[in-house]
């Protein structure tokens, strides 16, 4: 059997600038995807999140601590983390694990220390395929992302990018992005939002693009870029 999913990650920036308009284009981005699953960060509230998950008409939703699941999946929640500014938020859907997360942007050793938290998630309690999700705040340059490729994960749009001879794409652009406009910064564009897959099953990967780029009005929904990617999971 072959599983075809398509699933998204995307930070849509708990902030007040603009706040309606970018609501209105996060919306409509969202809306046009067509994704099984799409995982939020930054989600300011419940109600927030309740207003998005009726106007997107998706089947299921799920909120825990500005994370979000948003899914034509039955997925079911297994389990949750919250500590020091470091978020997990688990699912499951038959036998796929999909996990969301939003990492501390501070301090690497808090992220990789949440990171042992998951993986002591997956010692417990592992499928078949486990996606793992979300804004990471570290580069693939970073520990985080070695330690992940070290323990079998595969960077779903890396892999997608060297299959196309093209380079990874940065989520937070700080060059092209307009909410970085007029902004003084020494930062560079970079790549912190992923979607990490653990399989024991052959898979290929049919298209991975960012979301939110399109502005419209001088904006974007967020100050990130999210991702969205297409695979086969060859069960």
């Amino acid at each position: 059997m072959v599983r075809l999913m398509k699933i998204a990650t995307y930070n849509i920036w708990n902030d007040s600038k603009n706040i309606n308009a970018r609501l209105k284009l996060l919306l409509m981005e969202l809306k046009k995807l067509d994704a099984d699953v799409i995982a939020l960060q930054e989600v300011k509230d419940e109600s927030t999140f309740k207003m998005i998950l009726k106007d997107t008409e998706f089947e299921y939703g799920y909120y825990f601590d500005g994370l979000a699941f948003l899914s034509n999946l039955d997925i079911k929640v297994y389990s949750k983390y919250s500590e020091n500014n470091n978020y997990i938020f688990r699912v499951v859907y038959e036998n796929t694990s999909i996990t969301n997360v939003h990492f501390d942007w501070k301090q690497e050793s808090t992220r990789l220390q949440v990171l042992e938290e998951y993986f002591s998630m997956l010692e417990e309690f592992s499928l078949d395929n486990e996606i793992l999700l979300g804004d990471f705040n570290d580069t693939p340059e970073d520990k985080l992302h070695f330690e992940l490729v070290i323990s079998d994960f595969s960077d779903i749009h890396q892999e997608y990018s060297h299959m196309v001879n093209e380079l990874p794409l940065p989520t937070l652009d700080i060059q092209n992005n307009p909410r970085w406009r007029n902004v003084v910064t020494e930062e560079l564009p970079s790549r912190l939002d992923w979607i990490m897959l653990n399989t024991v099953h052959e898979y290929s990967i049919e298209d991975v693009q960012l979301i939110g780029v399109e502005e419209t009005n001088g904006m974007t929904p967020s100050d990130h870029y999210g991702v969205l990617a297409t695979f086969d999971i060859k069960e």
